[in-house]
């Protein structure tokens, strides 16, 4: 693996200050630190996943995470988590493992091995990807994506798209080149149908495709048998809306419909009652944690990193999003590095 020179030097502070002991010492007084994981990947999947590294772990470092977890830290479920912290009685080093989506993966590769180590884990649910073989439209753009790049050896010509999208498009490019990163914060910041729109007219433009089977397979969402499984196996869960929807940029009516509708779906498919929200992309606003409460959620779950402490607000529970970079050593993954993100300094 090639290192740059500032990922380097993270690597070294990481290590001098684990030796030292700083990551203990940051971890004083009642601190819950909340992880945020989304898809764990097996190594013979890997190169078939559509989804953002941002969001990506392999097997073996979720592995070794959660060995170091069950080794050196307090894990605990995120509700009961919050409500310690509440009365004062949380664990010394407590964490709370939470996955958002509702991707396949977090029931075949993440689930046996939270099991191998006795975690609890907390599982927000998109409930209207569930069950329904579709993907987000991240994915879809990125399978797009790849067939352009197949076809002309580039992604730089699309078909003819709608002005607003070309627009995203240009502006998506640096030195004539396509940024897709760039692109997938673009069509975020658009209006709520960007991505989905875009995602379309490439594939359109391109004859409408399918999936590989084994694309398909390595991108798949969980289905309703699945999260019936994982709950009789003590996974809980909360809702991430209905659509993944950016609540923010929401009309209140959207939003609130987005809010209620998978609750009660959750509430109707589990048999009991879902208090627990995430953000879609962490993105919340003080009107959307109005509509929040209003909802009838207790609490809700951002991407703000950091430790939560006696002063928490439980509609902005902070979280540390973790991927693969995130952890990675010239070596694979860094213990030192994980342990420094168990301090929130990353």
């Amino acid at each position: 693996m090639t290192i740059s020179f500032k990922r380097r030097l993270k690597l070294l502070g990481a290590a001098a200050l684990t030796r030292l002991g700083m990551p203990r010492l940051a971890r004083r007084g009642q601190t819950l630190l909340v992880l945020c994981y989304h898809r764990v990947v097996p190594e013979d999947q890997a190169a078939a996943v559509l989804s953002s590294p941002y969001i990506v772990v392999r097997e073996d470092s979720f592995a070794r995470q959660m060995a170091l977890l069950a080794a050196e830290c307090a894990v605990v479920p995120l509700e009961d988590g919050l409500d310690l912290l509440a009365r004062g009685q949380l664990p010394r080093r407590a964490v709370a493992i939470t996955f958002d989506d509702g991707w396949k993966d977090t029931r075949t590769t993440a689930l046996p091995i939270l099991e191998r180590h006795g975690l609890p884990a907390l599982v927000y649910l998109t409930t209207g990807v569930i069950g329904t073989g579709r993907l987000f439209w991240q994915e879809r753009l990125t399978h797009a994506l790849r067939l352009l790049q197949a076809v002309d050896g580039s992604r730089n010509a699309p078909p003819p798209l709608p002005p607003d999208l070309a627009g995203l498009w240009q502006r998506a490019h640096h030195n004539g080149v396509l940024d897709s990163h760039r692109l997938t914060r673009l069509l975020k910041q658009s209006t709520p149908d960007a991505g989905e729109r875009l995602a379309t007219a490439l594939l359109d433009g391109l004859g409408h495709p399918a999936l590989p089977p084994e694309v398909h397979a390595a991108n798949a969402m969980l289905d309703w048998d699945d999260v019936h499984a994982m709950q009789r196996r003590g996974v809980a869960f909360g809702s991430h809306t209905v659509d993944h929807v950016l609540l923010p940029a929401a009309t209140p009516e959207v939003r609130a419909a987005q809010l209620e509708e998978s609750r009660r779906v959750l509430r109707q498919r589990l048999g009991q009652e879902v208090r627990a929200l995430a953000y879609p992309n962490g993105d919340h606003s003080l009107a959307v944690r109005r509509a929040a409460m209003a909802a009838g959620y207790t609490s809700a779950a951002t991407l703000e990193r950091g430790f939560n402490d006696e002063s928490l607000d439980c509609l902005r529970v902070r979280r540390v999003n973790v991927y693969e970079g995130k952890t990675a050593g010239p070596r694979g993954f860094s213990p030192d590095l994980f342990r420094f993100i168990l301090t929130a300094a990353l």
